[in-house]
C-alpha cells in the first residue's frame, strides 16, 4: 500500500531495443518530484544520469510494518551527475541532504586493467545519530554521531588513500594505505587512533537478538 501512489511523468523519451534515452524529464511519485536527464545503453553497458529529486517526506514510502517511517520521517534533497559502466565508474557530483543526515563526493574510478589510472575519489558523511539507521541494518546501532571523509587518489598504478578520517562519539580511526590491481584488489592500511570507546558497541552487541 505505500506505493499506492500517483504517477505523472513530462518529458522527451526515445528508445529502441536496449537503449533508453530521456531528456529534460519530470517525474513526479506520490509528493516526490525527480527532474533531469537519464540514458541506459544495454548494449554498451552504460548508464550515464544527471538528476536532481525532492521528497518533503522519505517516511511516505517506508512500509508501516517494518517500522521504518517515523525514523525516516524527514525531507530529502538529492542531486546525482555522472556515468557508469562496468570499467569505469565516473560520479562528477553526488549530494544528499536531509535533516538527519548528509553526503556529498565525487570521483573517478578505473577497473579495467591491472593497474589504477586517473583515479580520484572524495567523499563526506555526516549523521546525526546513528539509531535512525537501526531499522534499516536490523541492528540497535549506538546513540552517537559519526562523521567520514575520505581522499583517494591515484599514484603509481595504485590507488593512494590520502586521507580517511572517521569520528564517532568518542572514538577517533584515521588510516592510509594504498590499493593495487582493480581485477584482484589487495589493500594494505596503516590505522591509527587517539581513542576508540567500544562501550556502546558491546552494549548494542549484548541487546542484539
Amino acid at each position: 500500500p505505500h506505493f499506492e501512489k500517483s504517477l505523472s511523468f513530462n518529458g522527451e523519451a526515445s528508445w529502441q531495443a536496449g537503449f533508453i534515452d530521456i531528456e529534460d524529464g519530470e517525474l513526479r511519485f506520490g509528493a516526490t518530484e525527480v527532474s533531469g536527464d537519464l540514458l541506459v545503453d544495454i548494449n554498451e553497458r552504460k548508464l550515464s544520469f544527471d538528476l536532481s529529486s525532492a521528497t518533503p517526506d522519505l517516511g511516505e514510502y517506508a512500509p508501516e510494518a517494518e517500522q521504518i517511517a517515523s525514523a525516516f520521517s524527514v525531507p530529502v534533497l538529492l542531486k546525482a551527475r555522472g556515468d557508469l559502466t562496468p570499467d569505469i565508474w565516473s560520479i562528477d557530483d553526488f549530494a544528499l541532504d536531509s535533516a538527519r543526515a548528509s553526503v556529498r563526493g565525487s570521483g573517478f574510478l578505473d577497473l579495467d586493467g591491472d593497474e589504477f589510472v586517473d583515479s580520484h575519489i572524495t567523499g563526506d558523511i555526516n549523521i546525526a545519530n546513528l539509531e535512525i539507521l537501526n531499522a534499516l541494518v536490523d541492528f540497535p546501532l549506538p546513540s552517537q554521531d559519526l562523521q567520514l571523509k575520505v581522499d583517494l587518489d591515484s599514484r603509481g598504478g595504485a590507488l593512494v588513500i590520502e586521507q580517511f578520517d572517521l569520528r564517532t562519539g568518542d572514538s577517533d580511526l584515521s588510516a592510509a594505505g594504498r590499493a593495487i590491481d582493480p581485477s584482484d584488489p589487495e589493500i594494505v592500511l596503516d590505522v591509527e587512533s587517539d581513542r576508540l570507546d567500544v562501550g556502546p558497541w558491546l552494549t548494542a552487541l549484548n541487546s542484539a537478538s
